[in-house]
């Protein structure tokens, strides 16, 4: 689609077909909307718009989608009066280019002002950025802007939290209304932070972890965040752990409700600290994860103790399906008689290749026999390994049925 000439304005529409040209060399083919919103512009306008996503096609996932939603916002040319644009010129180093403001207003001496400092500081403003801030009235956008480049060193992503601050509803503090920081009840910049980085080992969380972690203090939230970033490789399903772990009351490593530090792969954030019934001066200081685990679950008042040949069972797996195990034990623990049965049941189900599925409470999960009988699974009941010879024996020989839920 050729674009659409006015009388008089050769040289407009000549830096048009220069932008146009750029951009065809560089590989972007423009589509028939983006092309009706370059022709609803003045000439100079279209060319210095064409020129910023020449030299950004790189950093724009869709250029033609670009340029339609940026003039249908308003497009505010970077120079004003009219004056022809030499091709070229316009530069994309330049903070403010291609800035949808508001169509009433230019850009302030304020905001320009802020831009060349935070170019001054090597702070780089991606395009979401740029249009958030072009969204809002001048004088909020220059205290947005100037409230990230005073804590530009504190904040790991300026752009995503000048979008994100914006999305969310922007209030001026000079106003008397809310300060910038976010709300209390929004993701702090330290859980976004461990949100993305989550997202960059390829684990995506579900809505029902999010509305969990959302339930947390911010600290907590980075806590989980950071031990399920660092242990993913080991969860079968990090959003059923988080969604599981906040159900059963997420305690953090440090007490005492101070911010807790990321666990940088400890093995033990989620976990609630030993029960009463676990002396510290009984317990070596090099305690494994498993064992720590086992004597939480022991301090809980199960129906019988996690014996030592159950803890074996469970060192005869990997570690994370006997981590999952216990949580599954942990969940269930009020339905089932025998604690030792059960985990020497799954250990045996996990080695023969069948699976296992624990599952949540009201699951159903269980360790099938193969049969059905008034609608209820027979569960195979395994002795424990420290039970008498005989009553192993009597115990092997028969199927107990057990009512789950």
């Amino acid at each position: 689609m050729a674009f659409e000439a006015w009388p008089g304005d050769q040289y407009g529409t000549d830096a048009v077909s220069t932008g146009l040209q750029r951009l065809h060399d560089a590989g972007v083919e423009l589509d028939s909307m983006a092309m009706q919103a370059l022709n609803s512009l003045p000439p100079e306008h279209a060319a210095e718009m064409l020129d910023y996503v020449a030299e950004n096609h790189t950093y724009l996932r869709n250029p033609s989608r670009y340029i339609s939603s940026t003039v249908s916002r308003g497009f505010v040319p970077r120079r004003g009066g009219g004056a022809p644009l030499q091709p070229g010129a316009f530069s994309a180093e330049s903070p403010a280019a291609a800035l949808p403001a508001p169509g009433h207003a230019q850009p302030s001496e304020d905001l320009e002002r802020l831009f060349a400092r935070a170019q001054e500081v090597g702070m780089t403003l991606s395009t979401d950025a740029q249009q958030a801030l072009g969204g809002l009235p001048l004088e909020h956008a220059s205290e947005l802007l100037e409230f990230v480049l005073e804590k530009h060193g504190e904040l790991r992503d300026p752009s995503n939290y000048i979008a994100s601050t914006v999305a969310r509803g922007f209030k001026s503090r000079r106003g008397g209304a809310a300060p910038v920081p976010p709300p209390s009840n929004a993701p702090s910049e330290a859980v976004a932070w461990g949100l993305q980085r989550l997202q960059e080992t390829g684990v995506e969380i579900d809505d029902m972890a999010k509305q969990a972690l959302a339930t947390l203090p911010p600290d907590h939230a980075l806590e989980m965040l950071e031990y399920v970033t660092d242990n993913h490789t080991y969860l079968r399903n990090p959003s059923n752990y988080i969604s599981s772990t906040v159900a059963r009351g997420f305690v953090p490593r440090k007490a005492g409700g101070l911010p807790a530090a990321p666990s940088r792969g400890g093995p033990m954030a989620g976990y609630p600290p030993l029960g009463a019934g676990a002396s510290s001066g009984m317990v070596p200081q090099d305690l494994t994860p498993l064992e720590r685990r086992v004597l939480q679950l022991n301090a809980q008042g199960l129906s019988e103790q996690v014996d030592f040949a159950t803890y074996l069972a469970l060192r005869c797996v990997p570690r994370w399906q006997a981590m999952e195990l216990l949580d599954s034990l942990e969940a269930k623990g009020a339905v089932i008689s025998s604690p030792c049965n059960y985990v020497q049941a799954a250990v045996s189900k996990i080695q023969r290749g069948q699976g296992w599925s624990g599952g949540p409470p009201g699951s159903g999960g269980g360790y099938y026999s193969g049969h059905e009988g008034n609608g209820q699974a027979a569960i195979m009941q395994y002795p424990a390994a420290a039970a008498g010879a005989g009553a192993a024996s009597m115990e092997q020989q028969s199927y107990k049925r057990q009512r789950m839920w």
